[in-house]
């Protein structure tokens, strides 16, 4: 199940998952996020949803599907590239800044998630936010994300990591829906 509805909250769960990669992190937002949907939270082992979420997105050895929107749009696949800095004035422009001691670069996944929610918020008082916010999903992340969501889809996954690309990937569908629908 999916619920489009509270999305500013989604956004949240979906960043917080995949932001901080833990145990604890990930159970408490899997759960969240369950009880956001009416779903019925799986039995699973944490340490085996933690040990799959770094197989798969952080290493340590190459993960199958890095959680970095340059790896999937740059040719050569190099990270803090053009498509970094982009995304980094993007973030200027919009009046965000990561913290600086975060060792993670800009276009990676739970940042352009945060910034996504954000822009959401101020979708609703400002039309040049709403404005990037289509840009930014419609012309980078949907790109990105759909390739990087391929590169898990047969890959062998635990139900949390699981349920949670399943609401990543219906997320990032409703919302191309959505912007091409008000383009109509």
């Amino acid at each position: 199940m999916y619920n489009a509805e509270n999305i500013q909250n989604i956004l949240e769960q979906l960043r917080d998952f995949f932001y901080f990669g833990t145990q604890d992190t990930m159970k408490q937002a899997y759960h969240e996020m369950c009880r956001i949907n009416g779903k019925e939270p799986s039995q699973t082992d944490w340490v085996e949803e933690e040990y799959c979420f770094n197989r798969l997105f952080v290493g340590p050895v190459a993960p199958a599907a890095p959680m970095l929107a340059s790896y999937y749009l740059e040719t050569d696949m190099a990270y803090n590239g053009h498509v970094t800095k982009c995304v980094k004035n993007l973030y200027s422009t919009i009046g965000l800044e990561l913290p600086e001691s975060v060792n993670m670069p800009e276009d990676s996944l739970p940042f352009e998630l945060d910034a996504c929610r954000y822009l959401t918020q101020l979708d609703r008082i400002a039309k040049e936010a709403s404005e990037i916010r289509k840009y930014f999903i419609k012309n980078h992340m949907s790109d990105w994300v759909r390739l990087f969501l391929n590169r898990t889809e047969n890959e062998q996954k635990t139900p949390a990591v699981d349920y949670m690309l399943f609401i990543l990937k219906r997320w990032i569908e409703s919302a191309v829906a959505e912007l091409a629908a008000q383009e109509v």
